[in-house]
């Protein structure tokens, strides 16, 4: 009986060391793979490094400037990924004609001691939300090659700065702090002079200070629209993304049916305090004259506008067939209040 022991005892040695041998070369494996793999990603940024020329080191430079960014920095984010393919363009005869640029900073979370995530990006304006800043190039006549020579002539700066206000207050400030004041310093008004020239400035000046006025009206309209509360529960946050058929079959469970109406009590309460603010009167000066009713009637219309979203929105829905579905006393009650 001891022999036959210590023979397996053995054999079981020479296959730990097997495996541990195995395991040895797979970590080499791994290890010079990623070597590889650093060394080409490497080579592929220093390649894109060298197709930048002093035209992106003039755009760059001044993106940096105004972020605080150092060029080095600005650089390494614009060899991720292609975007140097969007320099290409937007410097080629009848190429694009303008580049945008997002930069979004991120805090870290408090009490981890990190730093403030930065990034910068290339887009087109069409997927990425708007947050944070954008800078844009543009160059009126795409006709021309952008060059060295050109550059300063051909291609413009702007820049949207939210300051947290969104995308209708970085227009507003742009158009109320940089463009109105330049054109009402304008005194060059084409081939029309003298009286004529006055009156086309004063029309123009007085049709783009109202536009200002109605983008301030849509930012408070967006800033007062109607949000009911968010759905919490994890078990009703699932459902959200089920076929009908599925939501139909838990509505035998108890939990997602007590859940459902907690929220939809909480929401019935919500839409009551809303409405029963919108009928209260409001004090104005005796001096206010029709645009500053005008303009209460646009936010009222735009806030029951908000709330007609929310009722409409596929959450609600979803919870108004769950509680139909199991017959729940909530729906009877708010009918009753109704």
């Amino acid at each position: 009986m001891s022999t036959g022991a210590g023979g397996k005892e053995p054999s079981i040695r020479r296959h730990a060391r097997r495996e541990n041998r195995q395991r040895g070369r797979l970590q080499t494996v791994n290890t010079e793979a990623i070597k590889e793999q650093q060394i080409r990603s490497r080579e592929e940024r220093e390649q894109k490094r060298a197709r930048m020329d002093g035209r992106h080191e003039f755009l760059l430079s001044t993106i940096a400037e105004r972020l605080g960014l150092t060029m080095d920095e600005a650089e390494d984010f614009m060899l991720d990924g292609d975007q140097l393919n969007a320099f290409d363009s937007f410097f080629a005869q009848g190429g694009r004609s303008a580049l945008i640029f997002f930069y979004k900073e991120t805090k870290p979370e408090e009490g981890t001691g990190g730093t403030k995530e930065k990034c910068l990006w290339v887009t087109d304006g069409t997927k990425d939300p708007y947050s944070g800043c954008c800078m844009f190039f543009v160059r009126p006549n795409s006709s021309k090659p952008i060059t060295m020579l050109n550059i300063h002539q051909e291609v413009y700066f702007g820049m949207l700065d939210s300051n947290g206000e969104g995308l209708l207050g970085a227009i507003k400030g742009l158009l109320d702090l940089v463009f109105i004041p330049a054109l009402e310093r304008n005194e060059k008004w084409g081939d029309l002079s003298g009286i004529e020239a006055q009156q086309v400035k004063q029309q123009f000046l007085g049709k783009l200070s109202s536009f200002v006025g109605v983008l301030a009206n849509a930012q408070a309209s967006v800033a007062d629209a109607v949000k009911l509360s968010r759905i919490e529960n994890e078990k009703l946050l699932k459902l959200m993304t089920l076929s009908s058929s599925e939501i139909l079959s838990s509505m035998n469970n108890q939990d997602i049916v007590v859940a459902a109406e907690n929220i939809a009590m909480k929401w019935c309460h919500e839409i009551e305090q809303i409405l029963t603010e919108s009928e209260q009167m409001r004090k104005e000066a005796d001096d206010v004259g029709p645009k500053a009713e005008l303009d209460h009637w646009k936010k009222r219309l735009a806030r029951f506008d908000s709330l007609t979203a929310c009722v409409k929105s596929s959450e609600c829905k979803t919870i108004v067939n769950i509680l139909i579905g199991a017959k729940s006393k909530v729906l009877k009650c708010d009918s009753k209040n109704a």
